[in-house]
């Protein structure tokens, strides 16, 4: 093999498993935005009046929320009377639309992996010179990196919750109440859950599609490979009987 054919070959290959790895993660993360109504709405859920007022002893707590249920017109009471005010702030909001900005980014990510799965298959092509070994390496990537995204993104929730439940994410979040903690956790992974679940689908749907392609590829591959050699061994055969017939004379 020469060197053009092999690079040809390792480029092709990693082109196509980068390509069809980042065109999944694009829906995972455009699921993702899609979605984050629900990670706003669960933070909402577990900002409440004792995780605002945790630096203050149960008396002082009582007068504060007296003196708000008094007062809400005073700064900082309508937060106190509806914590959940405490994530509507301009800041929140602007993190969450660049977050909601990165969508028309998504869709353009697809398209270059489209463009960059077309070089791949070409790459291959160059290598081998052969469409139908051409056909049945790109299937076969395709499957392997589709069947590993199956696993990955089946496995990845309990991934993530063992990841925030590790020793180094609990030392970063010392300071936020335990129970607040797990809250956190439990809306982020809410939030996570469907466009895993339909990232997924996805991915399975993919698998399924390249594991018939490969089947297919694989027969026409092995049914050329014979015709070949049934070629090669008639003109042998022909060779000998020519052979016999000369020495005959």
């Amino acid at each position: 093999m020469s060197v053009g054919k092999f690079f040809c070959r390792f480029f092709g290959g990693i082109l196509l498993n980068l390509s069809l790895t980042l065109f999944l993660l694009s829906f995972f993360a455009g699921y993702s935005i899609e979605n984050i109504g629900i990670f706003e709405s669960g933070l909402k859920d577990i900002v409440d009046t004792d995780s605002l007022l945790q630096d203050y002893n149960e008396t002082e707590k009582e007068q504060i929320e007296m003196f708000c249920e008094l007062n809400p017109d005073e700064e900082g009471c309508d937060i106190i009377n509806d914590p959940g005010k405490a994530v509507e702030n301009e800041e929140f909001k602007g993190f969450i639309n660049n977050i909601k900005g990165y969508a028309s980014f998504l869709i353009n990510l697809r398209v270059l992996c489209i463009i960059g799965f077309v070089i791949g298959i070409l790459l291959v092509h160059f290598a081998h010179l052969n469409f139908i070994l051409t056909f049945y390496k790109v299937s076969l990537a395709g499957l392997f990196t589709s069947g590993f995204a199956v696993i990955y993104y089946k496995f990845l929730p309990d991934i993530l919750r063992k990841i925030f439940n590790g020793d180094v994410i609990r030392n970063m979040a010392q300071e936020v109440p335990s129970d607040m903690f797990n809250k956190l956790i439990e809306v982020i992974i809410s939030w996570l859950t469907m466009p895993l679940n339909r990232t997924f689908d996805l991915s399975l749907l993919l698998l399924g599609v390249f594991v018939i392609l490969t089947v297919i590829s694989y027969i026409f591959k092995r049914k050329v490979l014979n015709n070949k050699n049934q070629k090669v061994k008639n003109n042998g055969k022909k060779a000998t009987d020519t052979g016999r017939t000369e020495k005959k004379v």
